[in-house]
């Protein structure tokens, strides 16, 4: 997507951005393996860059976990999103837009 990654095997791992607006359109499926953060950050991440296209995808397990307390959220805010039973499962497809801000439909739980 444009970022350089680099050191992986030093203990130090350096990462070089390009910027939310710069970032391109990979050639191939994002793959977030078995993590369901990944897989629910980068929805986040991917929906609000404008005018690009992204898939998503994980393993087996991921792939059978829903993901509509992302989905539904985000596509209430404006984004577009399609996927597997009803858009909730992997893969994922993505067009990213500017999103505009929503209320939560019940209050979030306070801290402890």
């Amino acid at each position: 997507m444009g970022v350089t990654i680099s050191n992986l095997n030093t203990g130090k791992v350096i990462v070089k951005g390009v910027g939310l607006s710069n970032l391109h359109e990979p050639d191939a499926v994002l793959d977030a393996g078995n993590s369901g953060t990944t897989l629910r950050l980068m929805l986040g991440l991917l929906a609000s860059i404008p005018g690009r296209f992204f898939a998503v995808t994980g393993d087996a397990s991921l792939r059978s976990r829903p993901m509509s307390r992302v989905v539904v959220p985000l596509q209430q805010m404006g984004a577009t999103i399609w996927g597997r039973r009803g858009d909730s499962l992997a893969p994922l497809a993505v067009r990213g837009q500017s999103l505009r801000g929503a209320a939560t439909a019940r209050p979030l739980p306070l801290p402890r």
